[in-house]
């Protein structure tokens, strides 16, 4: 009973993935032992209008298959969860650079273009993601991980208004747009 409780405290029940406040936690422990890594936020575009066009039931079914795809997409270690609403977070044990990132990353925007539910068209679903190097220092306060979290929320609204899913990462200097063409 008390293994029951404790999953259902720590996970989200419409995504089964982390909820908020296990992913952060755990996410804080990584920090604090100097496990490094990418940090990455990220939304569904144009979610409220999926709500809006199809209702709630729709946009429930577009959450799961977008949960699916992170969870399909990134390693059984690296830390997946649903922030609440359309967002989402995930930290990439190790992943110091750039260019390992956008490999996982490649990968989940393949397996978002390939959700197709009804009333939802396969390829019509689009994130917007922001990533943020987080380097293996040890200590590290809360206010450090509240400091990654809204680095990284800069770096994704940075990619809205683009068609397609898309990525930022901060201080990359690289042409992202470029880079995730080459992939696809």
């Amino acid at each position: 009973l008390e293994d029951r409780l404790r999953t259902l405290s720590e996970t989200d029940p419409l995504t089964n993935i982390a909820n908020r406040r296990c992913g952060e936690s755990q996410i804080k422990l990584l920090m604090n032992e100097g496990i490094g890594g990418m940090f990455c936020l990220f939304d569904v575009d144009g979610f409220k209008t999926i709500n809006d066009s199809f209702g709630h039931q729709t946009g429930d079914d577009v959450l799961v298959a977008v949960a699916n795809a992170i969870r399909s997409s990134f390693r059984s270690d690296d830390i997946i969860m649903r922030l609440g609403g359309d967002e989402f977070a995930i930290y990439m044990r190790n992943v110091r650079t750039p260019d390992l990132a956008i490999i996982r990353i490649a990968r989940l925007f393949e397996n978002i273009a390939r959700i197709e539910l009804p009333n939802i068209p396969r390829g019509s679903i689009a994130i917007s993601l922001g990533g943020v190097v987080v380097k293996a220092s040890g200590e590290n306060t809360d206010a450090e991980y509240d400091d990654v979290y809204k680095r990284a929320d800069a770096e994704m609204y940075k990619c809205k208004g683009k068609l397609g899913s898309s990525y930022s990462f901060e201080n990359t200097g690289d042409n992202t747009e470029e880079r995730i063409k080459e992939r696809f």
